[in-house]
């Protein structure tokens, strides 16, 4: 009976892994509209992402939105500085590892660089890694109320 018991509390506590361990996906009604992110300070950036899937971004940390080959983005985010940017968007899942992301072109600068989509309890988010992608460094989004 108690080894029964072991294994149907087992069988739960994997498929609440399992569930958690789940990728967010986004729509496009869900992707379209303000997204905003905060820096340590008080400072706050936006994108805007419109339903024609062009985007502009404003007043986000300076020097982060480059190639990762450069020393402008090697992280943490650089909120003593502002940056300002504009390209076109799309929605796109991984097929491999079954994560969704916002795919951007940012004018000038990058081409098919990800927004990795998320969640922070209920709430949808877009995480864009400053510098290399296992340092951690992220500049987080979350979807304006409104």
């Amino acid at each position: 009976m108690r080894l029964q018991r072991i294994a149907s509390l087992l069988v739960v506590v994997v498929l609440l892994v399992s569930c958690a361990a789940r990728p967010a996906s986004l729509s496009t009604r869900e992707t379209v509209g303000r997204w905003v992110t905060k820096g340590p300070h008080g400072e706050q950036g936006t994108i805007d992402f419109d339903g024609d899937r062009t985007f502009v971004g404003n007043e986000l940390p300076g020097n982060d939105f480059f190639s990762g080959n450069t020393a402008e983005s090697d992280g943490p985010a650089d909120w003593g500085s502002q940056d300002r940017i504009a390209g076109t968007w799309d929605l796109w899942k991984d097929s491999a590892s079954n994560e969704f992301y916002v795919k951007v072109d940012i004018t000038g600068r990058l081409g098919g660089t990800k927004f990795i989509v998320g969640s922070a309890g209920d709430e949808l988010t877009l995480e864009y890694p400053v510098g290399h992608i296992d340092d951690g460094n992220y500049v987080t989004f979350r979807h304006a109320a409104g």
